[in-house]
């Protein structure tokens, strides 16, 4: 699958598009400051920024004011390229449900692995999976993405482990299919438990679905596993509640 290329500026204003790096390995990161896991990734992406050879590393924090990411980038003295999503489509154009969520991409410019989750400890092994290239898709059958943004019901595929079932709720969640992606959810979180991204996943899709009771459940779990996410979970809880008492009257 070839990604859609984008144009975004820098913490410098300058703009750097995905196209650049035709001919490199590129991680594509979508995070956030306030997101624990996305934090937890950073030091590995540095390493990785300082190594060099053939792979650029672009974060894209997602929703928020330059001056909040600028600061968080100094302190932590972060040099890699971060660029701003907030006020783009780029996150519904890579069918971002969750952060962090990385792309591996191969020197085609071809989508070659789909990290789901803070798991700094796998991102030599989507590296290599990138450099070696994107896998051909099988004779006679076209390309199926890690990520979906496809509008009708999308078949579940032979879900073996927690991220198989993740992958599964991504795209049933793009294909507004909530009650199949919380179902697949579930079988993620049984397999994984206090899995924070499966949680926050159920928690979006029951809210989707008019499941606030269920949802608000969530976001408070949600809360008690990661504080650090108290304010954008917070704010979805409050919505699922307002809802809630709509519904009620």
């Amino acid at each position: 699958m070839e990604e859609p290329d984008f144009r975004l500026k820098d913490l410098k204003g300058a703009e750097v598009s995905l196209g650049d790096f035709i001919g490199k390995v590129v991680l594509v990161d979508f995070w956030a400051t306030w997101c624990g896991p996305c934090r937890q990734e950073m030091p590995e992406f540095q390493n990785i920024h300082r190594a060099g050879k053939d792979v650029v590393v672009l974060t894209l924090d997602v929703d928020e004011p330059i001056e909040t990411v600028a600061a968080y980038v100094e302190k932590e003295k972060f040099t890699f390229p971060v660029l701003l999503a907030k006020d783009t489509d780029v996150v519904r154009r890579y069918s971002v449900a969750a952060y962090p969520t990385t792309f591996a991409i191969d020197k085609k410019g071809l989508v070659a692995e789909v990290l789901l989750g803070g798991a700094p400890d796998r991102l030599q092994a989507v590296i290599e999976k990138a450099r070696a290239g994107a896998p051909a898709p099988a004779q006679d059958s076209a390309p199926v993405p890690a990520v979906t943004s496809a509008r009708g019901p999308v078949p579940p595929t032979s879900a073996e482990n927690a991220e198989d079932f993740y992958r599964d709720a991504v795209r049933q969640h793009n294909s507004k299919d909530y009650a199949d992606a919380i179902r697949s959810l579930d079988r993620a979180l049984e397999l994984h438990p206090n899995w924070l991204l499966a949680i926050v996943s159920r928690a979006d899709n029951q809210y989707h679905a008019k499941q606030y009771d269920e949802a608000i459940a969530d976001f408070d779990s949600v809360l008690h596993l990661e504080p650090a996410n108290v304010q954008a979970t917070s704010q979805k809880a409050a919505d699922a509640r307002h809802l809630e008492e709509r519904a009620e009257h």
